[in-house]
């Protein structure tokens, strides 16, 4: 009786753990240790998770997707992967968790990057720790928290490269790994910088994601630089009337800034 409650309680728990998850995180993390279970109890080798053009043009689309999620059979690699997962993706999922489009085509620009730079150094058959390394930075850019890692208290802007250092020091060589930072990097300037500096989101989603996703308010999600306009006056109009200013032709809005 006994051991029956303790099975219950134990499975209570797992479920309440997977609960926990956000579904996209849980099935990134389900299809990696998928993958190294089967290559580990050798049901399929590990090419076939690779990505090799000849066998994509054959038909197995599914070498599209694996190389982003295998990390390998069952071995710390993939243990050092699974833990930083679900100590970072769900974050990032939970702050895109009502524009799920945004999340789509952030996935999209990474697979795609991390692809074309890996394709250049000829080192695109597994990309996975690339992958990875991109999302924890993108996840870690802004954040103000701290995580313990190996009992170290280590605030989010530096664990990229944490992740980084850690694997260099397991073998993983430096430049693809370089790669996944890129990639985070020019992603956060697209859509972070350069809203916050020049006021326009240079990778912005098409309104059709965001219909297929069923994004909460999507209708107003597209954001607008905001009109530029000389002299705003904070002042009433006299006698309570207000009127519409005037619109500036170029050579107008060009005398006046000269004037100035």
């Amino acid at each position: 009786y006994q051991r029956r409650v303790h099975g219950i309680l134990l499975q209570q728990k797992m479920e309440d753990i997977l609960a926990a998850i956000p579904p996209w995180t849980l099935g990134y993390v389900g299809g990696s240790i998928a993958l190294a279970a089967s290559v580990s109890l050798n049901v399929i080798g590990y090419t076939q998770f690779f990505l090799y053009f000849d066998q994509l043009i054959r038909g197995q689309i599914w070498r599209l997707v694996t190389p982003y999620m295998f990390a390998g059979g069952f071995s710390f690699h993939l243990l050092f992967h699974v833990v930083f997962s679900i100590m970072f993706l769900p974050q990032l999922e939970r702050k895109y968790f009502q524009h799920r489009g945004d999340l789509f085509m952030m996935l999209l620009f990474f697979w795609f990057a991390i692809f074309v730079f890996s394709f250049i150094i000829d080192y695109h058959r597994v990309m996975t720790s690339q992958f990875l390394l991109a999302l924890v930075y993108v996840s870690c850019k802004d954040s103000t928290g701290i995580h313990y890692i190996y009992g170290i208290a280590i605030k989010d802007q530096y664990i990229p490269f944490v992740y980084l250092l850690i694997d260099i020091l397991s073998g993983q060589p430096i430049i693809p790994l370089l790669i996944g930072i890129i990639a985070g990097h020019c992603y956060y300037f697209l859509k972070t910088v350069s809203y916050q500096h020049y006021g326009r989101d240079l990778f912005p989603t098409p309104m059709f994601i965001h219909r297929l996703f069923k994004d909460h308010g999507y209708e107003y999600i597209r954001r607008e630089q905001p009109e530029v306009r000389p002299f705003h006056g904070r002042g009433q109009p006299v006698g309570g009337q207000q009127h519409a200013l005037p619109q500036w032709s170029c050579n107008q809005k060009f005398l006046c800034y000269s004037i100035i």
